[in-house]
């Protein structure tokens, strides 16, 4: 069974890049890299939405799962395999609430 988790992602997440002229994310389809090293190469991910919001910043929040060779490591989890289950904007009006009111 695939784990699940939440990560943030950049504008253009879903817009096709030369020269694949496919995008390097698509929601349900799974993307692979070499085995994560510590530190080192893999997909980020976090268990809960406030680690992955604490970690970087983006304009989508994302579910994924993930699977595969496996390094975690103070909360942060590195894979091998992900895939993006389901993406929610996340705006600069959100980003302020969120420092107004947590």
């Amino acid at each position: 069974m695939n784990k699940t988790g939440y990560t943030m992602l950049h504008d253009g997440w879903d817009i096709p890049k030369p020269p694949a002229k496919k995008p390097l994310w698509e929601l349900g389809v799974w993307c692979h890299t070499a085995p994560p090293i510590k530190k080192h190469g893999g997909f980020e991910c976090f268990r809960l939405v406030s680690e992955a919001l604490k970690y970087r910043q983006g304009s989508f929040i994302a579910r994924v799962e993930y699977k595969g060779e496996i390094i975690e490591d103070h909360g942060k989890i590195t894979a091998e395999s992900m895939c993006i289950i389901i993406a929610w904007p996340w705006t600069l009006h959100q980003w302020a609430e969120l420092a107004i009111y947590a």
